[in-house]
């Protein structure tokens, strides 16, 4: 008969399928054909079982324009709300994250050189770590943060699911207003990266976009009854 401990650590290994980093968006296992799909900033994570092998780093450094990670989304709400799901604890708690994996907040200090640190709870009764340290703050146009795993304390560590997956990802999030309604740009660009962490962000694009794509429905739900 498996063990309680069993148990607990495949229903922690089904829900890492699900995880939403923000990049954030860290301990990192390797091999067993993890890939990335999402944080950060918070995206959602795929697992496949096939085992693969590290991303090479190519002979020529990539270009910052060919390794971002940009999504765009469009909202039928007003920018300064939308700013505030973004950047208010309670409102942020209610959308971001994997369904079914509510987050909460440990802090959140919303200035340049605050941080917000979170956890997401993982079905088996585990909880994922992550914290956004933030460089810039525009209400209601713009907010920056350097997102990252992380342990309880908000000491950076890295991702369970891609041995080379970044430690830190710059992101940039821009609200647009026309018309009574709000475009959200996001940008993500790893930073003090080796050259094949930057490959791995960057063969993550598609799965990011996937994972992205589920958590703004979340936001817009939210928005929709605020």
């Amino acid at each position: 008969m498996p063990s309680a401990a069993s148990n607990e650590q495949r229903a922690a290994s089904d829900s890492a399928q699900r995880i939403l980093t923000y990049g954030g968006a860290r301990p990192l296992a390797r091999g067993g054909g993890r890939r990335f799909i999402d944080t950060s900033f918070l995206t959602e994570l795929n697992m496949t079982h096939e085992p693969t092998a590290p991303v090479p780093a190519p002979a020529v450094a990539s270009s910052d324009a060919d390794v971002e990670f940009v999504v765009e989304r469009t909202f039928d709400a007003p920018r300064d709300l939308v700013f505030r799901a973004w950047t208010e604890p309670d409102r942020l708690a209610a959308w971001f994250g994997p369904r079914g994996m509510p987050t909460r907040t440990a802090r959140f200090d919303l200035r340049p050189g605050g941080t917000y640190l979170y956890a997401m709870a993982v079905p088996g009764g585990a909880e994922w770590w992550g914290r956004w340290v933030f460089r810039e703050v525009v209400p209601p146009e713009r907010v920056a943060f350097v997102a990252s795993f992380s342990d309880p304390e908000g000491g950076v560590t890295r991702a369970p699911f891609a041995a080379d997956w970044p430690l830190e990802t710059l992101s940039t999030v821009t609200f647009a207003e026309h018309a009574g309604r709000t475009t959200v740009t996001m940008r993500g660009l790893p930073i003090n990266a080796t050259e094949a962490e930057r490959q791995a962000f960057k063969a993550g694009h598609a799965s990011m976009t996937q994972g992205w794509g589920g958590t703004l429905d979340q936001l817009a739900g939210y928005l929709a009854t605020a």
